[in-house]
């Protein structure tokens, strides 16, 4: 159970050092994506995702729930890059 939290930790800290100029990847927790971009809530509940206030959102990856949801992963990066950034295409 520890390795898991100190995995997690490092996981989210390492993001966190990445800056918010950064772009979302498909590698991070949805978890992670919500709390440092709240403004992507909006994409994943426009998409009718449950990941708002799911207990299991801390391990799924942006990836994961694409597929979960039958949703392009691309096409799903590219709704969650648009709302964090200050010029949407």
């Amino acid at each position: 159970a520890h390795s898991l939290f100190y995995t997690l930790l490092i996981q989210e800290s390492e993001y966190w050092k990445m800056g918010k100029e950064n772009r979302i990847s498909s590698d991070m927790t949805v978890d992670m994506v919500m709390r440092n971009w709240p403004e992507t809530i909006a994409v994943i509940l426009r998409r009718r995702m449950q990941c708002v206030g799911c207990p299991l959102a801390i391990f799924h990856t942006i990836s994961y729930v694409a597929k979960e949801y039958s949703l392009d992963e691309q096409t799903l990066l590219q709704e969650l890059n648009d709302a964090i950034s200050n010029d949407p295409d």
